[in-house]
């Protein structure tokens, strides 16, 4: 069930716009304009036996279906999810976190213990031939260390680096644009959604991130081709990035970021130990699709049992 902003135009609409079943994606999708009100219709509908709802408000969802009594799993995949809801009863509400990171933060503002299933990536997917040449930036907004990645390419004017946009936000930076604008080693590019294009030319991944990544799955995507990275050690960075590249703190003055990129851009030793360890993080089996997928469903049929016993007992009262 997909939606869409709040608009005045839309008010007296229909929660949930036809059509029903979109070709796009070749499985029904619901949209609609506001989820919450949509979620009785597609309960109605579908009488589903467990719901997951996760991105967006997934607490306050996950309230609209415990009100409906469909049991319900609640995948967070940020932090800023974690708002308390009062009135949830968590015995018909289950939580999975996509890192240790995370599950620590909901247990700390829900009381809550979530199972931790991190991202779903089909590495072999990802993985491409590389000319390991250059140094890309994947979103270089403030919240993202935009400026540490120019910091960076300003002391290294030998290094190439690439800066691609990801999040569109032109007003915060049109300043970090004209200021690259005047480094000839760095190319600033648009979006681009076939990250083979980006992982085809890069020898090194940086991740300067100043925000509490959840996980950081660009991190993963990039060691799928041995790539190594230089992440931030900050939130759910350290469990993506395993041993397979290099963790600065963000607040570490300029000369730790510069110390760090030096070391693997300029030590072909280190450089093929990182490379190597990258392979192997992304290949733990606990990291497999199929793995991940089985976890998943373990916890659907646990909750949906521990309901069917709920139900039992209320019904007996």
């Amino acid at each position: 069930m997909a939606s869409s902003g709040p608009s005045a135009n839309h008010a007296a609409k229909d929660p949930l716009a036809r059509p029903e079943h979109d070709p796009h994606h070749g499985y029904a999708v619901f949209r609609g304009w506001d989820v919450v009100r949509g979620a009785a219709e597609v309960t109605r509908r579908y009488a589903p036996d467990v719901v997951v709802v996760q991105a967006g408000e997934p607490l306050r969802l996950a309230q609209v279906f415990d009100d409906l009594r469909v049991p319900t799993l609640v995948y967070l995949r940020d932090t800023e999810e974690l708002e308390p809801v009062a009135t949830l009863r968590l015995d018909r509400v289950r939580f999975v976190a996509n890192s240790r990171f995370v599950a620590a933060k909901a247990l700390e503002r829900l009381g809550v213990d979530a199972r931790v299933i991190p991202p779903l990536i089909d590495h072999q997917a990802f993985a491409t031939p590389t000319t390991r040449r250059v140094v890309p930036l994947i979103n270089p907004h403030p919240k993202k260390g935009g400026h540490i990645a120019l910091g960076l390419a300003a002391a290294r004017s030998d290094i190439p680096f690439e800066f691609i946009e990801s999040w569109r936000a032109a007003r915060v930076l049109a300043p970090l644009r004209a200021q690259a604008a005047g480094l000839p080693n760095l190319r600033w590019r648009p979006p681009i959604h076939d990250t083979h294009q980006i992982f085809r030319d890069t020898r090194l991944l940086i991740v300067p991130s100043q925000c509490e990544e959840a996980w950081g799955r660009v991190v993963n995507e990039a060691q799928a081709s041995g790539i190594p990275v230089i992440a931030s050690r900050i939130g759910g960075l350290p469990e993506s990035v395993g041993r397979g590249g290099l963790l600065v703190s963000p607040v570490d003055d300029p000369a730790a970021w510069l110390q760090a990129l030096s070391r693997v851009w300029d030590d072909p030793a280190e450089y093929d130990r990182l490379s190597t360890a990258a392979l192997e993080n992304v290949r733990q089996p606990d990291l497999q699709p199929d793995a991940l997928i089985s976890s998943f469903l373990d916890v659907i049929a646990e909750l949906r049992s521990s309901r069917c016993v709920a139900d039992r007992a209320e019904r007996q009262l």
